[in-house]
């Protein structure tokens, strides 16, 4: 949604501002309020600049314009009152609140979504980011990026699979290996002298401070070693020894008490399990090891609770990191540099601060004002500036949201209701670049869509947002129209020739939009249906390439030499087409003009070159090179197209015009309005040669190679 007014409230980037372009000593630095009136307004502005040139890209732009924009409202077509009109026999200002403008009502916060459609999946997710027009789902193992533009994918492994081996000579003094991670039990191996030999694994303990004084052997380990050291002296004292004895075991005295008593062996058995700061990990031998030692391991990784994606980097987190501790879930206000976390065990929102190294730098805690006790949060995600909040309470969930670019974000409360068609665990949520909303599981994702859910009236008529049932004061039914609002989506499609068709969404006709540029409408029966699907609601969406047919120019000899991308085709005869074969696969060509291409030629090339002797018009043969640009993905035409030269439709339905009537029609037609066919140019390669008539309807444009002498081309 879009701010009415600049919002000149202090923010925190221009005291930044102030601090990185000033020196301590000068008067604007020592006092920001002095000078923060003009800096913040001046901030204020440019950055109204910054957010007006996103607010009309994503007006103009298909990528990036938000699919939850109105299209649709319904009008009450009744006299009647508010106050006597009921919705499922409630009244209808309980149900409804009203509207305080147009602008609230058609681009005012949502205040209910409803599931749309639902995909599971193989993956086990752990967390779902969005950016830049990409998509990172975080499993155990494995990143996964969707660029949602060229609809590719990466699969980045998280852990380090590295073997790690340790090669030692093991005695009755030093039966201590250090490790410098925590290794995988099920990967670790000890062997001495080859053989699988008993171990025991100690993880240190990060919180007990390692003495050096207490390290007998020097291996950087407090283990057992010394313990056993400790219990053979344990009791003695200064007094029952020589002096030469004490001094060798006074490092126990610990309180200097000139006994080595019960308080010394509890202090010492303290920092057994601790070790040198390299060392994470140790394993301890049995007291009769000795020989060569050989440990290999794999580390121990911990669990990677979510994804954080910049302009640079994908930083994964992992529960062992400050910012993992602090928080289960988070979101990046990529404006701000601010980062927004959910704490599970506190059940606490957090605008949290971070270094370069991702380490937390500072928090402070928000207040999420649902109305609700006990309500459980979710996830959080950021778009076009505001912050929305996943969360539950019983057994449905809500999303609460708020302007996060203000001054002081003390608390978010607008609270929308989520309708979900299922019972579903959800983990959390994101917003992709156009403003879809989706939720997700550990299994599936649930896409969502929002609604305003108000009325206004105008000019004493009443309009909702969403159709309900609705009745008057005689309990009769009202009659209700959908009523179009001409939106973005309709302002791009406009420009291409393209209008809304019936009840198709914004969603439908972003996916329409895109489609224009995919399958082009063109002057040939591939590209009308293309056209004429896209004017009915449908995508030109197929799911396989079997027997795509392209038209040659021209039938080709297939005595000459054939080559299809510089490789000579081997031509073999069958009952009703011939075999074109190359090291790439075989082609097959029907009535010597119409091609099929293998399947697995649209792997390879997004077009292709056959060359050859083709017929020109005048039944002679002529070399050459012809470029077939490769279809996406699309079989034969859905719909039938036919031309006036089409002799055998023609006696078979009932037509009452010659091709000179057609001609002198669509002619008188071109002059009254010169643009109807005139946008419409296409070379022949989809049309067959022995189908365009002597007076060719459609404009048409020929291979230059082309003998079109005969042809007499109508001049527009």
């Amino acid at each position: 949604m879009r701010r009415e007014n600049i919002d000149l409230s202090y923010k925190k980037t221009t005291a930044d501002i102030v601090k990185k372009h000033f020196f301590p000593w000068q008067n604007t630095y020592k006092n920001i309020d002095l000078s923060r009136e003009l800096i913040n307004l001046v901030h204020s502005i440019c950055l109204e600049l910054v957010n007006e040139a996103k607010y009309v890209e994503a007006m103009y732009m298909p990528d990036v314009m938000d699919v939850n924009e109105e299209w649709l409202v319904y009008e009450l077509y009744t006299t009647e009152s508010v106050d006597n009109l009921k919705i499922d026999g409630i009244a209808f200002t309980e149900k409804l609140q009203k509207a305080s403008s147009i602008d609230e009502f058609i681009a005012g916060p949502y205040d209910l979504y409803k599931e749309v459609s639902s995909e599971s999946t193989t993956d086990t997710i752990i967390h779902i980011a969005n950016y830049n027009f990409q998509k990172y789902i975080l499993t155990p193992s494995l990143l996964r990026i969707d660029n949602a533009l060229k609809l590719t994918r990466t699969n980045i492994n998280i852990y380090n699979e590295e073997t790690i081996t340790i090669n030692k000579y093991i005695d009755y003094n030093h039966r201590d290996i250090g490790l410098d991670v925590v290794p995988d039990l099920s990967t670790l191996s000890v062997t001495i002298d080859d053989i699988d030999t008993h171990y025991n694994l100690t993880v240190c303990d990060s919180k007990i401070e390692f003495n050096e004084e207490l390290d007998l052997n020097g291996d950087g380990i407090i283990s057992n070693y010394e313990l056993m050291i400790l219990d053979q002296i344990r009791g003695k004292s200064k007094y029952d020894l020589e002096l030469e004895q004490w001094k060798a075991i006074m490092w126990a005295d610990i309180n200097n008490n000139g006994v080595i008593d019960e308080n010394d062996y509890r202090y010492i058995s303290m920092h057994v399990g601790s070790a040198i700061e390299e060392y994470k990990a140790f394993i301890t031998l049995p007291a009769n090891s000795i020989g060569q030692c050989v440990v290999t391991y794999k580390p121990q990784t911990p669990k990677a609770k979510f994804i954080i994606p910049t302009e640079q980097i994908q930083k994964i987190i992992l529960e062992t990191d400050t910012v993992g501790q602090l928080v289960d879930k988070i979101t990046l206000d990529h404006a701000t540099n601010i980062y927004y976390g959910i704490n599970y065990t506190n059940n606490a929102l957090y605008a949290i601060t971070l270094y370069d190294n991702f380490d937390v730098k500072t928090y402070s805690r928000l207040n999420v004002n649902t109305g609700l006790q006990d309500h459980r949060l979710i996830d959080c995600a950021l778009f076009n500036g505001y912050l929305f909040v996943l969360t539950k309470y019983e057994d449905k969930y809500y999303i609460i949201s708020g302007d996060a670019r203000l001054e002081y974000l003390e608390y978010i409360d607008h609270k929308a209701t989520i309708t979900l068609n299922n019972t579903y665990d959800i983990i959390g949520f994101y917003i992709d670049d156009s403003g879809s909303f989706y939720l997700y599981t550990s299994n599936r994702v649930i896409a969502i869509k929002a609604y305003r859910n108000k009325y206004v009236s105008i000019n004493n008529k009443i309009y909702t947002n969403i159709k309900y049932n609705i009745t008057d004061g005689n309990n009769k039914a009202v009659k209700i129209l959908p009523w179009n609002i001409f939106n973005s989506f309709d302002a791009i499609a406009y420009n291409f020739g393209l209008t809304r068709p019936y009840g198709i969404n914004n969603i439908s006709m972003k996916k329409l939009i895109f489609d224009i540029w995919k399958h082009r409408t063109e002057n040939n029966a591939i590209g009308i249906n293309y056209g004429l699907k896209r004017a009915l609601g449908f995508e030109n969406t197929y799911n396989s390439y079997y027997e795509v047919g392209y038209k040659l120019p021209s039938v080709i000899d297939t005595t000459s030499v054939i080559k299809i991308n510089n490789n000579i085709a081997q031509v073999t005869d069958n009952s009703s087409y011939k075999t074109l074969s190359t090291i790439e696969g075989d082609f097959k060509l029907y009535d010597d003009m119409t091609l099929i291409v293998p399947e697995n030629i649209y792997d390879l090339y997004n077009e292709i070159n056959i060359s050859g002797m083709f017929y020109n018009l005048n039944g002679y043969t002529q070399p050459l090179d012809y470029d077939i640009v490769l279809k996406d993905k699309h079989t034969y035409p859905d719909i039938e197209i036919y031309t006036i030269n089409d002799e055998l439709y023609k006696q078979s339905s009932i037509y009452p015009y010659t091709e000179e009537d057609i001609s002198d029609i669509i002619l008188s037609m071109e002059e009254e309005n010169p643009y109807i066919l005139k946008n419409i140019i296409t070379d022949a390669t989809p049309i067959h040669g022995a189908r365009i008539p002597a007076k060719p309807i459609l404009p048409i444009k020929f291979n230059p190679s082309v003998d079109t002498s005969n042809y007499k081309e109508i001049e527009l």
